[in-house]
């Protein structure tokens, strides 16, 4: 069995370059609404028989799109949730950015797997 990783296409809040981990606010632009169709002709040949989805609204209309394409179900599973950031939820100011940078090469670049922004989850919240 193979397993498909893929991200949602570009949402209002990659438009509005905010940081946006929860929630139903930011579904897809029409930009990212055509990458999941193209994304749903590149997967037409492949043996895929389900998708689970984030519970994102730009995660679930991608996998609606995606699905309906290619004629399977989907399902929207708590598993594949984003982390709560915290207090840089739903910002999009340089300061929120430079947190998120930080929290990012905390866990990426220096295994410091118990940072958290305030509010937020750590990697170790995660698991």
């Amino acid at each position: 069995m193979k397993l498909y990783f893929v991200r949602h296409g570009e949402s209002h809040a990659n438009a509005l370059h905010e940081i946006s981990n929860r929630g139903l606010r930011h579904g897809l632009t029409e930009r990212g609404r055509e990458q999941a169709l193209d994304l749903a002709r590149k997967l037409e040949n492949r043996s895929i028989w389900h998708i689970f989805s984030s519970r994102l609204l730009r995660a679930i209309e991608t996998s609606i799109i995606l699905a309906n394409y290619l004629g399977i179900d989907y399902d929207v599973v708590d598993a594949l949730r984003e982390y709560d950031c915290g207090v840089i939820e739903g910002r999009s100011d340089e300061e929120a950015w430079r947190s998120w940078q930080r929290l990012y090469e905390a866990w990426t670049m220096q295994k410091r797997w118990e940072e958290k922004t305030d509010g937020g989850e750590s990697f170790f919240d995660l698991q």
